[in-house]
């Protein structure tokens, strides 16, 4: 299989996926230049609304990071700093990764993964503001997935920030206030595996455009997420929810 990884393809978020991979990438930063390269790349598949098991979740290692987001990477990890250092390289990651998808997409069509050869076929991506993250991530894909440069196949993605301002009225709304305005379970803020986690549950909320009390913490993780978004609620996110994320009242 094979597409162009330097094509990135923007889907209209109103099309509503019910099937896709929810991706989520932490930074890490180089010691002199301030470069930034991915240290936590994590993702999960969401079908018709429930994530489904063997979920995505690697960290990344650099010779020449800055002390503070090797910390940071090894607290992530949870392991050794000998074992963080021999399975953090991105280039590995970044193929684990694309074996991961190709993976999961034949999974969701039921398919054997040997016979899914045309990038079409591959779920789409979502994220929050998700198209940096996917610039940094398919920088590290091998080439041989492009074997020329006009190659017309496409990574498409759904970017969550742009329903976000439809429903909302605003853009640059940080992803964990929306976690609080919606009263969702935001596991540990700041790292990939939750944030990934968190946008799929702010998405599936927001696609049914519905207001819910928050009478108890949502994730999408819960086997009765969808039943908890009641299909009673009022259409829309109201004015004064709206003002209650930006203003902080």
């Amino acid at each position: 299989m094979t597409f162009n990884k330097n094509q990135l393809l923007a889907e209209a978020v109103n099309h509503y996926p019910s099937n896709y991979i929810s991706l989520d990438l932490e930074f890490a930063y180089t010691k002199n230049q301030g470069k930034s390269f991915p240290l936590q790349v994590a993702a999960v598949y969401v079908h018709q609304g429930k994530v489904q098991p063997n979920r995505f979740n690697r960290f990344a290692y650099y010779d020449n990071m800055r002390p503070e987001d090797f910390v940071r990477g090894l607290e992530y990890a949870d392991t050794t700093p000998k074992t963080y250092r021999k399975y953090g390289d991105i280039k590995a990651i970044a193929r684990h990764f694309l074996s991961w998808w190709t993976k999961m997409s034949a999974r969701n069509l039921g398919w054997p993964e040997d016979q899914l050869r045309d990038s079409a076929n591959l779920l789409p991506i979502l994220g929050y503001s998700v198209r940096n993250d996917l610039i940094q991530l398919t920088h590290f894909f091998p080439d041989v997935i492009c074997p020329e440069s006009l190659a017309k196949n496409c990574v498409r993605y759904y970017d969550v920030e742009q329903l976000v301002k439809q429903v909302i009225g605003k853009d640059s709304v940080p992803l964990q206030s929306l976690a609080a305005l919606f009263s969702i379970d935001a596991g540990r803020p700041h790292t990939a595996d939750s944030d990934a986690l968190t946008c799929a549950t702010v998405f599936e909320i927001l696609k049914r455009r519905q207001q819910r009390p928050a009478r108890a913490k949502l994730s999408i993780q819960d086997t009765g997420f969808l039943t908890q978004i009641s299909e009673q609620a009022a259409s829309g996110i109201t004015d004064q929810l709206a003002d209650a994320l930006l203003t902080g009242r």
